[in-house]
């Protein structure tokens, strides 16, 4: 946050904001696989990709 890398916040909010981006979608899979008609594979790719999409949101990359 000093370095200006991310955006300035309580480091509670940043640590809740980080942990519900990682498990709420594993803990909705079920439901996202059903409602959004995705395969098994194709759910964990989105998974897999998930963790470059997580640090662009959180931290200002580029």
């Amino acid at each position: 946050m000093e370095k200006g890398n991310i955006q300035q916040m309580d480091l509670i909010h940043f640590l809740m904001n980080l942990f519900s981006l990682l498990s709420y979608p594993l803990i909705m899979a079920p439901l996202y696989k059903k409602m959004l008609k995705v395969s098994a594979k194709d759910f964990q790719n989105l998974i897999d990709e998930r963790g470059e999409v997580i640090l662009n949101l959180l931290f200002r990359i580029g």
